[in-house]
């Protein structure tokens, strides 16, 4: 910027060794100058003293207040507006940072520097090029246009508009940019960068990309020194090796542990191969959801474990698996983590998410002082209602183009995600065999977006859950995740990924729909373990218990598993209100492309089946109790019902009033089940339990029963030479036996 002075003072030469004077100048050799706080120095001059000027050539050097120094080939330098002219060879310091270019113009009044054929600043450990720049030596603001490059020590950014701040080291930008690590990537459109503590905030279609995993959200947060991301808003944390995509509107990255982490509208999306047939993809919600890479040991270590305590019933303790590690806040109180503790979010030297950074105070940044917003807007670099987006590079699309359509069903605010909200009470009183101790609250409050950072390792639970979560408990004798590597780069390659699912969660399947409390996915045999009385609809059927196993194969359901207090409902054929059931200790179902076709029940077989006509009607209902149990289905529809192992049963006739057609634990809960992917969200009330019917079996199985009695047959609407044979494995599959999901 020109500033012209209202007292003009004389160039002063102060000695030279050679001088020849003529009538408007004069010619000096080494000559040296003073102007108010500015001395030069160079080889020869040619001094203008009318109008107060000089040409300066060879070996020009300037120097200002002590502190700011210039050298160059050439130099014009004009005393009364004092606006300096350098040329070839230019080096400007200021004790931070030195500059080089082949044509820079320098005001010694504001001290602001400009070149606009190529230069370079370099500070410390940072490099900085770009085509147009501006350096303000007062403020240490730089400001680069056009391919401007930053290199420091462990990136390379590349943006189209950017400012960086000699003093801080920060890069603030205000354009397509690009950050490139050794090992990961992040575009912006708007944010900074800290280039000495590797801090960041970004605005405006960020994403983060390290390996096979992409975070992206409205705002996004990164510190490269812990190896951790927060995303906030619209929320995508994407695995392309797993094809799983996390979504939410809060999610952490922890690249040094293969963390993520998403709540808020938490979802996570399974993407079934793309060759096949059918749309197999899962939709599950959840209060929240996690993914972590684990060594293959530990995790077969806590399947076995599992076995023995959620089958077999044993008390044993489960190794442990969200053990803290860098970045990583250990299991306690959750509460204290997700409700914004200020002891947790306030970490020192962490850029605050609420400052100017990228922020507009009356369509002006805060930080550009008022003699550089004047001379910026000169050259269009920052308008005066808008800094720094015109002449920005295109806007990517690549990112766009892969990431599915953010559905505005389930956005925060949209009435189905809000329906039904009365205070959640659980209906389930029994003892959750996932979370042993009391729960915390559900819907814990959002973090606040001011921190950017892990918060200090002491005891804060990461996760909505009980304090002393089996899942989180640590081995006395040794914690195998204690000896992770720092950097997943050098993670040991036998390793797998483990997701966790924490209160009220809800699965959309195209064949298969389930709600539970909590669920544990582990990819190394691909089973969900579902905690806490869970229901799963397959077509026209109900399942329940208090715990299931649902083992995947190629992202199909291949087998489920449903262990003490099993139970079945499908409505009968021939009329909605009746209902065919069955209940055991145990079930096994058995899946054909992804459809249920044989059931097995262990264990205090229980059986209520409407017996239909060979036309519309029902011939009787059919009351069984046995120790083995098979149900045969075609077509979504049960087919046939084989009683095995010394089977008692009778059959009433339609409307017999001793008949039985309730067994205990009866509850259709058909309103609870998630219609579509976006109903996943939808919060319903359980509706209550039917009263327990009354207990009839007994009297009903006894001579003198009204019913026609029988034993060891089979009850179907086929004749019994095509009933299937009986050879059936038992449920119980211990966990070395389970087939991992083939990919």
């Amino acid at each position: 910027m020109l500033k012209a002075q209202d007292t003009t003072t004389t160039i002063r030469v102060l000695d030279s060794d050679y001088l020849v004077a003529e009538e408007d100048r004069s010619w000096i050799i080494n000559g040296t100058f003073e102007h108010e706080d500015a001395t030069m120095q160079c080889d020869s001059t040619f001094f203008n003293q009318q109008n107060n000027t000089l040409e300066a050539y060879g070996d020009v050097f300037i120097r200002q207040d002590d502190t700011i120094t210039v050298r160059a080939d050439r130099l014009f330098y004009d005393g009364t507006t004092r606006m300096a002219r350098f040329y070839e060879n230019i080096t400007l310091s200021d004790g931070q940072a030195v500059l080089t270019t082949n044509f820079l113009t320098y005001d010694l009044v504001t001290r602001e520097g400009t070149y606009n054929n190529g230069g370079q600043i370099v500070n410390q450990r940072d490099t900085l090029n770009s085509r147009k720049g501006y350096y303000f030596v007062g403020s240490k603001d730089a400001y680069f246009r056009e391919n401007a490059i930053v290199n420091t020590p462990d990136a390379l950014i590349k943006s189209d508009t950017l400012r960086y701040n000699t003093g801080t080291k920060t890069a603030y930008f205000y354009g397509p940019t690009t950050i490139e690590g050794e090992d990961d990537f992040i575009y912006a459109e708007n944010g900074t960068y800290n280039t000495g503590t590797d801090q960041a905030h970004f605005q405006e279609n960020a994403y983060y990309r390290s390996g096979s995993h992409l975070l992206r959200g409205n705002e996004l947060y990164y510190d490269r020194k812990q190896n951790f991301g927060r995303a906030i808003e619209d929320v995508f944390i994407i695995d392309t090796i797993e094809n799983i995509i996390l979504r939410g509107e809060l999610g952490e990255y922890n690249k040094a542990t293969e963390t993520a982490f998403v709540t808020d509208s938490a979802q996570v999306i399974m993407i079934a191969e793309q060759d096949s047939a059918r749309n197999d993809t899962i939709y599950m919600a959840a209060d929240t959801l996690m993914t972590r890479l684990l060594p293959v040991p530990l995790i077969k270590e806590w399947i076995a474990a599992s076995y023995e305590r959620d089958v077999l019933g044993k008390d044993i303790p489960v190794p442990e698996m969200l053990r803290t590690a860098p970045g990583i806040p250990s299991a306690g109180d959750s509460t204290q983590f997700l409700s914004g503790d200020s002891t947790l979010l306030e970490a020192p030297g962490l850029p605050d998410a609420a400052d100017s950074l990228g922020r507009r105070l009356n369509g002006r940044d805060s930080l550009v002082s008022d003699s550089a917003r004047i001379a910026l807007s000169a050259e269009g670099v920052i308008p005066s209602n808008d800094p720094a987006r015109q002449d920005s590079l295109p806007a990517r699309d690549a990112l766009q183009d892969s990431l599915p359509a953010r559905d505005r069903l389930v956005q925060p605010g949209n009435p189905a995600r809000q329906e039904d909200t009365i205070p959640r009470q659980d209906s389930l009183p029994q003892q959750d065999s996932l979370l042993t101790e009391a729960e915390v609250a559900a819907n814990a409050a959002k973090p606040s977006p001011r921190f950017i950072g892990p918060p200090p390792l002491k005891p804060s639970d990461y996760l909505p859950r009980a304090v002393a979560d089996s899942l989180s408990r640590a081995l006395a004798a040794a914690d195998s995740l204690k000896n992770l590597p720092a950097d997943s780069v050098v993670l040991p390659v036998d390793s797998a990924r483990v997701l966790f699912a924490f209160n009220r969660v809800r699965v959309f399947k195209s064949d298969l729909q389930a709600i539970s409390d909590s669920l544990v996915y582990t990819s190394v045999d691909s089973v969900m373990r579902v905690y806490k009385t869970p229901v799963v609809w397959s077509e026209g059927s109900q399942m329940s218990s208090e715990f299931m196993t649902i083992t995947m194969r190629h992202k199909k359901v291949d087998r489920l598993n449903m262990y003490r207090s099993a139970m079945i409902i499908s409505e009968a054929e021939t009329d909605s209100s009746r209902y065919n059931q069955m209940s055991g200790k145990e079930m096994t179902g058995f899946f054909t492309e992804g459809a249920l076709t044989r059931l097995v029940v262990e264990g205090n077989a229980r059986t209520i089946y409407y017996v239909p006509e060979d036309s519309v009607g029902t011939l009787g209902i059919n009351y069984a109790e046995n120790s083995r149990t098979i149900l045969y289905f075609k077509d979504n529809e049960l087919e046939v019902v084989e009683l095995l192992k010394d089977a008692e049963q009778i059959t009433y006739p339609e409307g017999d009033p001793e008949a039985i057609t309730r067994l205990e634990g009866f509850h259709w809960r058909q309103n609870e089940r998630p219609r579509d992917k976006n109903d996943i969200f939808r919060i319903v009330e359980p509706s209550p339990p039917p009263p327990a019917p009354e207990e009839k079996a007994p009297k009903a199985l006894q001579a003198g029963s009204s019913g026609t009695r029988s034993s060891g047959t089979t009850v179907s609407p086929v004749p019994p030479s095509s009933v299937p044979p009986s050879s059936v494995p038992p449920s119980s599959v211990p966990p070395s036996q389970a087939q991992p999901d083939e990919e």
